[in-house]
């Protein structure tokens, strides 16, 4: 992926070992027009950097999907489903809005077979979530919980952040055991070698179940593509609405829950009915290919657009 980028552009600098100061001097000379922070406040962030104002345009978007509160981040970039006009003063950036959804996937130009035969007469009906562990909040062990004890299922868990340690491991089935599951039902995959390997695994589920408030991303994508629907809960903020935009942009707004008895409702209806299944598969990989979450064509001029309207204000502004 390094190298890819690398050849796409006039210049690549490594920073990941340069203090602050270095990298501010380092950005400000390159004359730059629009800086673009894709890690907010999450783990190696460089909020040192945009808070020294190293741009006139400075914009956050992908990685941290929330407001920095810094004064001089200007534009958050989102959609209309992340969030809404009304709550535009919530944030201390500016909100730039995509017309479709904020985000695009580019996958690999070979995928994985869909393997029905993989969920053919098994016993157990088997939930999954690949979401990063810390994202399992304890609300969604609960509802995860109430699902399991109440069905005849398991579900398959896997770190998105390579292997989780074995104390995060351990601390996720105490909390599932301290509220009755039991211990078979919960499996845990490890981190493969290659995407390939990895999509492969998405065979092994029927329903991916999404963590909340904070909801997956990437594995959401990664379900539909392998043709598993993902089951969401409704947000309250741009980070929180993540699986909203997904569902709303696949035309699958019955897979968004609004509360947690809709959420275990939902869950287990879907178990339940076999025909509901059967729309799913390659039938969902198809939809989705079609769909905004993958038309990274149109994204790129949707995005490519909306960083000239705000250049060609910043100029006419500049200029008064």
């Amino acid at each position: 992926m390094s190298e890819a980028l690398k050849n796409s552009t006039d210049q690549w600098h490594i920073i990941f070992s340069k203090p602050d100061i270095e990298v501010v001097n380092l950005v400000k000379s390159l004359d730059i027009d629009i800086l673009i922070d894709l890690n907010g406040l999450t783990k190696g962030n460089r909020v040192n950097v945009m808070a020294n104002r190293c741009a006139p345009i400075q914009i956050c978007w992908l990685g941290y999907n929330n407001s920095t509160g810094l004064k001089n981040m200007d534009y958050l970039i989102a959609d209309n489903n992340l969030v809404k006009k009304d709550e535009e003063n919530l944030y201390s950036e500016k909100i730039l809005y995509l017309p479709k959804i904020w985000n695009a996937f580019s996958y690999p130009p070979e995928l994985p077979s869909i393997n029905h035969l993989a969920k053919k007469d098994k016993p157990l009906f088997s939930y999954g979530s690949f979401n990063n562990f810390a994202k399992i909040s304890d609300d969604t062990i609960e509802v995860w919980t109430r699902i399991l004890n109440n069905s005849n299922s398991r579900i398959y868990l896997k770190n998105s952040q390579k292997d989780a340690s074995l104390e995060l491991t351990e601390n996720l089935i105490k909390k599932f055991k301290d509220r009755g599951v039991q211990e078979n039902k919960i499996i845990f995959l490890k981190t493969e070698k290659n995407i390939l390997d990895h999509l492969t695994l998405y065979n092994k589920i029927d329903l991916s179940l999404d963590t909340f408030p904070c909801p997956g991303v990437t594995t959401s994508f990664e379900a539909v593509l392998m043709g598993v629907p993902v089951l969401t809960m409704k947000g309250h903020n741009l980070n929180s609405r993540c699986g909203e935009s997904i569902n709303i942009n696949l035309k699958m707004e019955n897979f968004i829950a609004k509360n947690k008895d809709d959420y275990f409702d939902k869950a287990i209806s879907f178990q339940n009915n076999p025909d509901i299944k059967k729309n799913f598969g390659n039938n969902l990989r198809n939809k989705a290919l079609s769909s905004p979450l993958f038309d990274t064509e149109n994204f790129t001029k949707d995005f490519t657009e909306t960083l000239k309207k705000v250049y060609l204000k910043h100029m006419s502004l500049d200029k008064v």
